[in-house]
């Protein structure tokens, strides 16, 4: 019985699937029946000889055909029975496979007979009856070409649809192209609406403290200068879309003061705690070691991130900032950097999910408190970049603690800072120490003996003024004392009034520690006596100054000083193209203060006229103005003068864009230098005065 029901072998994978010839003759038939079989099926690869029921051997029609063209001739075979043809009936001599067999192995298999018996059909033994299936080797070689064919389409199926997938990635990353241009567009507009103001603001207060001031005045603005910095730098990160987008970002390596790092965050943040009544306290002990090596910028991002969420979360009690050194060895430090706060805490199982962007760890605190949720994910990035890891630690209404770890470099450079006075000179002078916060009597305690100072800490106005009694009457009086204004029961100027009333304690020179920055604070301690007030956070480097300069140490400084005029060498004539009054009336004030003249126009339309009418030594040429833009009005200027033999004239571009790119279009159009705003005096002028004398360079 053959099996003809396959037609397409593209599904078969195992011979056992193959079509194939299972006709079974037994020893005892004659040859004339298995000729007349094969007469009628000439497709047949062969037969399945038995004896009773059992297969013992086959007989191919190849090897049939062979046997009849022997010399004993056809009518000696075929009135014999075929187990006389021995030769043709050894089933050992024939190939057998087993149903099971892949096709792909069983063509190897039968590739690998002696070339008389390649292309014989072969044995398929089926499973698990043992019965003897013949398939022709054609049959086979049909099959194998057919799973390739399939083979060969599917593999074209999957480059074509590889194909697809890559036109449609490269139709994608066109869109997300067209989407980060439209993106850093938004971003460089951003950066000029932010950097406008900024410039005023910084620019304006820069000049403000070039005049006449109260110690108190310039306190306020320099203040308000170090926190436009401040903005200024994180402004600066967060535009800067390509290390945004690439998620690299890059790190200086320069020295710089630890504490003078921590004074200018720690500043602007006790004016916000002190409008709270809460305590702003910066402790680092003397064994962290001041002249480090690395970015300050980065540490000041991080820090002033986790303090300014410390103080937003914080309603009553203390945050505190507290470093120290974990060890020092090859020329690096590792120091812990921890903020502490007695605020609303975090929920345990809310703790992981701050870190991720966008997220509080409560949404009714977004409403309550304001804020983005994206500052802890990129202070985690950059600490994380820094070697570190940020931490937290926290319980709902109890507070938290934030602490990473750093490894920084130590200065082997010479420090270049002026050193303060000499703090020895304080040695054995008794010191009180009157504070209800706990560690910042410890602080404050820290401070006074490292100075050599022999220091005693009260947590009252009332023991104050029992200490203050005993030690005058002990002959032991104290020569200094350091009062925090705001205490509970008898504040600090309780305990000055006190003071004013008991003449033979009254020569203790006092300094107020207030955590609220007003002015009437300062008039009232005036009044009393109080030789100065000190407003919290107090860094050591402020203190000692302070101290040092009440107590007549050094040279009490001038509490005003006049602006800086020196004129330039060279008067300049320079025309300015800007659109904004503010930077208008700074600029002038600048170049006027310089001894230039300068004539003002608020487009490029009006600059081209101007530069066409007057002659000038440079011109200030804003980058976005209506009308004409500062980029336009440039490459007009520059075919004027090329056109009519005139002298080049100097053009520094002044943008809020301050993107590469920009840098380098302002540089095809021929503009010779660039300033990016918000930019400081000092940088204006050198960059105005350098590019007039023909020296161009980038700012």
């Amino acid at each position: 019985m053959t099996n003809d029901s396959f037609s397409n072998f593209s599904s078969v994978l195992r011979i056992g699937e193959l079509p194939y010839s299972a006709t079974a003759f037994d020893l005892a038939t004659p040859g004339a029946e298995i000729s007349r079989y094969f007469k009628n099926r000439p497709d047949a690869p062969g037969i399945i000889i038995t004896q009773g029921s059992k297969p013992v051997s086959a007989l191919t029609q190849a090897a049939f055909l062979r046997v009849m063209s022997r010399p004993y001739g056809l009518e000696h075979f075929t009135v014999r029975p075929i187990s006389t043809l021995v030769e043709c009936v050894n089933r050992s001599s024939m190939l057998e496979l087993p149903a099971s067999c892949t096709i792909p192995e069983a063509v190897e298999r039968c590739l690998s007979r002696d070339g008389n018996e390649m292309y014989e059909p072969f044995l398929v033994q089926g499973e698990p009856d043992g019965s003897l299936r013949m398939v022709d080797f054609r049959t086979l070689l049909l099959a194998s070409s057919q799973i390739f064919a399939l083979r060969n389409q599917q593999l074209a199926d999957e480059i074509s649809a590889h194909q697809r997938t890559e036109a449609e990635l490269r139709a994608a990353k066109l869109e997300a192209d067209k989407a980060n241009l439209v993106k850093g567009e938004f971003l460089a507009n951003m950066s000029h609406e932010i950097r406008t103001p900024m410039n005023g603001i910084l620019g304006m207060t820069e000049l403000a403290l070039d005049t006449t001031l109260t110690t108190e005045q310039r306190e306020y603005l320099t203040l308000v200068q170090q926190s436009g910095n401040s903005l200024l730098g994180i402004i600066n990160d967060i535009l800067d879309f390509s290390k945004i987008e690439a998620g690299k970002v890059v790190f200086e390596e320069i020295v710089f003061s630890l504490r003078d790092v921590v004074a200018e965050i720690v500043k602007p943040l006790g004016i916000r705690a002190g409008q709270k009544s809460i305590e702003l306290l910066a402790d680092i002990p003397s064994t962290v070691p001041d002249e480090l090596v690395g970015d300050p910028g980065r540490l000041r991002q991080v820090l002033i991130n986790l303090l300014g969420n410390a103080v937003k979360f914080t309603e009553n009690g203390e945050v505190t900032l507290e470093v120290r050194a974990i060890q020092q060895s090859n020329g690096h430090a590792q120091l812990r950097f921890a903020v502490i706060d007695t605020g609303i805490g975090i929920a345990v199982d809310k703790q992981k999910s701050i870190f991720s962007p966008f997220v509080q760890a409560d949404g009714s605190t977004t409403r309550r408190f304001g804020g983005t949720g994206l500052g802890l994910a990129i202070s985690n990035g950059l600490i994380e970049q820094m070697g570190g890891h940020l931490h937290v630690e926290s319980e709902p209404g109890r507070g938290s603690r934030f602490e990473f770890a750093v490894t920084l470099g130590l200065s082997t450079e010479p420090e270049h800072r002026l050193p303060p006075a000499r703090p020895e000179r304080l040695k054995g002078l008794r010191c009180l120490i009157v504070d209800d916060n706990h560690t910042n009597r410890r602080i404050l305690e820290e401070m006074a003996w490292n100075w050599g100072m022999l220091p005693v800490a009260v947590e009252s106005g009332r023991k104050a003024l029992l200490e203050l009694q005993m030690a005058a009457q002990g002959g032991a009086p104290f020569g200094l004392v350091l009062l925090d204004a705001m205490m509970p029961g008898m504040d600090g100027f309780m305990v000055a009034e006190a003071l004013v009333s008991q003449p033979e304690i009254i020569r203790a020179t006092v300094i107020m520690l207030s955590s609220a920055a007003q002015a009437c604070e300062s008039e009232r301690a005036r009044q009393l006596g109080i030789a100065g007030v000190l407003y919290k956070p107090v860094t050591q480097s402020d203190l000692l100054k302070a101290v040092l300069t009440i107590l007549g140490r050094v040279p009490l400084p001038a509490g005003a000083r006049e602006g800086q005029k020196a004129m330039a060498a060279r008067p300049l004539r320079v025309l300015m193209a800007e659109d904004n009054l503010v930077n208008q009336q700074l600029a002038r004030r600048l170049l006027a203060n310089r001894g230039h003249e300068v004539r003002i126009v608020g487009d490029g339309v009006e600059a081209i006229a101007a530069a066409d009418n007057f002659t000038f030594d440079l011109i200030l040429m804003d980058i976005q103005m209506p009308n004409m833009d500062g980029l336009e009005a440039t490459v007009k200027i520059r075919e004027m003068e090329l056109a009519r033999g005139l002298r080049h004239t100097p053009i520094v571009a002044l943008t809020a864009r301050a993107m590469k790119q920009d840098m380098e279009r302002c540089l095809a159009v021929g503009i010779d230098a660039f300033i990016a705003k918000p930019f400081t005096r000092d940088e204006f002028l050198a960059t105005v005065e350098r590019a007039a004398r023909a020296e161009v360079s980038l700012v």
